[in-house]
């Protein structure tokens, strides 16, 4: 490592967003000092239409997540957004968990 380097760096926030049942966007906040990219999971319950950009980056960003409405009374959906860097050449991660979901509450 050179002296001069700095050591690289990378947070997201918040880790955890909850979206409403409308068709809307959220925004989270990537503050690094280094090259990053973002991998998406949208699978099982899966967020409807869910678009996230940019995919990459180096530096500080907002990272716009975009989402459709769901059609249905009862839903329960969830996506994790994982955002990879490299730290003395090992890739690190930071994910944060998007989560929307309005079931019936269960008699006991």
């Amino acid at each position: 490592m050179e002296k001069n380097s700095k050591k690289a760096f990378l947070k997201a926030l918040p880790e955890f967003i909850n979206i409403e049942k409308g068709k809307g966007s959220v925004y989270f906040e990537i503050e690094s000092n280094t090259d990053w990219n973002i991998n998406v999971n949208n699978s099982g319950d899966s967020v409807t239409g869910l678009k996230v950009y940019p995919l990459n980056g180096h530096g500080n960003a907002t990272i716009i997540v975009e989402y459709d409405a769901v059609e249905t009374e009862n839903y329960q959906q969830n996506a994790s957004i994982t955002v990879f860097y490299t730290l003395y050449d090992i890739r690190q991660s930071v994910t944060i968990n998007i989560h929307r979901r309005n079931l019936p509450d269960k008699a006991i």
